[in-house]
């Protein structure tokens, strides 16, 4: 496992024996305004357009930043495009317990990524790993 990026906010790891990309969020996001949530998103875009996995595991239990509707449509347009461009088949959500933000969240992901590849939600890290690393055994 290699971490490609951290900081306060946020940690992007790319396993790539098992062609998995994991991008964490840190409870430090809360301090994010919308200039600095957006330079997080382009760090997520930029790593997972180079690595190029098939397999992709968001955790935003750290998650912290509210998603207003502004930069809802941004991600939208920005990070579910990178997700699609770069081959991913499967992604897994890890959700926040903050339901603001676990709302936000699925708002953005339900608009495209749902209809385009195997999307699963989860409550914890291992459950989303074991979907991942079984997924190839699914149609």
């Amino acid at each position: 496992m290699e971490t490609l990026h951290e900081n306060v906010y946020a940690e992007i790891r790319l396993d790539l024996p098992r062609s998995l990309f994991e991008h964490f969020w840190k409870p430090a996001s809360e301090q994010l305004d919308s200039e600095g949530f957006r330079q997080e998103i382009g760090h997520f875009t930029r790593l997972l357009r180079q690595a190029r996995p098939r397999k992709l595991l968001v955790d935003t239990r750290g998650l912290l930043f509210i998603i207003v509707p502004d930069d809802q449509v941004w991600m939208s347009e920005h990070s579910n495009r990178a997700v699609i461009e770069s081959g991913v088949k499967r992604l897994a959500f890890v959700a926040s317990s903050d339901i603001v933000t676990a709302v936000s969240v699925e708002q953005v992901i339900e608009e495209d990524l749902d209809l385009q590849l195997n999307t699963r939600h989860f409550d914890s890290r291992d459950l989303a790993l074991a979907w991942l690393d079984h997924a190839d055994l699914e149609p």
